[in-house]
């Protein structure tokens, strides 16, 4: 049997449909078959094949499986017809996409000018936002800026495992590489939470993975929590990390100081609500090893009661050259302010209890 579409042969033995179409005119519609007796055909799987003059190989290929009567042969011709036209649309636009003209090609801002605007909104969440939903241009220099910082808080009193939770769902969505600030917030009522329970086994694999972590805050750190030391947790960020904020630490002279020698290129210190403490676990009455350290960066002490730790440092780090200082009640102003007598820039001094 002939139709104007081409060729078409029963053949149970053969269920599939081979295209090859080109951008012409569609051809017109195959010969109607009712379902008068006289031009009744059983329902078997068929041949179907498209042949236009010209070289087949320079049109796209498409492979269809179909098992109908002959009685629908129109609607199918049809649909083969409008798919293997936008087949070859999109095979012409991507061979001549050179050849298009100015006005039809995409304007891209070089990354320089969107780097310049983003920066301009690192601190407007929710306009970093629609950056990041713009494009994938926009995404790529709004997303570090978006995923910069990250927060842990403590929700529930009662299950300490879930603390860091974030950092699983961060880890799916490929976003821990951008995160080069993390948070302990303070817990609640002030209750301490920053401890080994919250480190389990997977939780430790994610939070290891902040491969460009530079700036660490800790609110409420009992070191004594840890007797095995703190540098399990923290010690793999010791090649990258710039900056150490603690607020209201609970540990002893010694045990501080070990904290700060994990990070050699330490460049700032900030500590709050610090006063020598004593507590059931004392450090170790040895002899301190000097590590070659930075600490050029920006000293913060606020409501700050122990000289000896500063003395500790700055023979732990062979000296400290910090360019700026913000002293506020601190225990040992005058011991800073002639250790950094050369490399003191900017300063401001607040006593009011020493």
């Amino acid at each position: 049997m002939v139709s104007p579409l081409g060729w078409i042969s029963n053949d149970e033995t053969c269920d599939v449909i081979n295209v090859v179409s080109s951008a012409r005119s569609p051809p017109k519609s195959p010969t109607h078959v009712d379902s008068n007796p006289r031009y009744k055909v059983s329902k078997e799987p068929y041949t179907f094949t498209n042949r236009y003059p010209g070289d087949p190989s320079a049109y796209p290929a498409t492979t269809f499986r179909c098992s109908r009567s002959i009685v629908g042969i129109k609607r199918f011709a049809n649909a083969v017809w409008y798919r293997s036209k936008a087949m070859v649309k999109d095979v012409v636009t991507h061979e001549h996409s050179d050849t298009l003209t100015d006005s039809r090609k995409p304007h891209w801002a070089p990354p320089e000018i969107l780097e310049m605007i983003v920066a301009h909104l690192a601190y407007n969440p929710q306009a970093l936002k629609a950056c990041v939903a713009t494009c994938s241009a926009w995404y790529n220099v709004a997303a570090p800026h978006l995923h910069r910082t990250l927060t842990l808080r403590q929700w529930d009193a009662e299950s300490s495992h879930t603390y860091l939770n974030p950092l699983e769902y961060l880890h799916k969505l490929e976003l821990l590489p951008f995160i080069k600030q993390v948070q302990f917030e303070r817990g609640i009522f002030g209750t301490p939470w920053a401890s080994p329970a919250i480190f389990d086994s997977e939780s430790l694999q994610y939070f290891s993975a902040l491969e460009n972590l530079q700036d660490l805050a800790i609110a409420d750190l009992e070191f004594f929590k840890f007797p095995m030391g703190v540098g399990e947790y923290f010690g793999q960020f010791s090649p990258r990390l710039r900056s150490v904020t603690l607020s209201g630490p609970r540990g002893t002279r010694r045990q501080l100081l070990d904290f700060f020698k994990l990070f050699p290129k330490l460049d700032d210190i900030n500590i709050s609500h610090y006063y020598t403490w004593v507590g059931a676990h004392h450090a170790l009455d040895t002899p301190i090893v000097p590590i070659k350290g930075e600490l050029r960066g920006q000293l913060t002490l606020g409501n700050f009661g122990d000289e000896g730790l500063l003395k500790d440092i700055i023979f732990a780090f062979g000296g400290i050259r910090f360019t700026s200082m913000d002293l506020h009640d601190v225990l040992g102003t005058q011991l800073l302010l002639e250790a950094c007598v050369d490399t003191l820039e900017t300063v401001h001094i607040h006593q009011s209890g020493f």
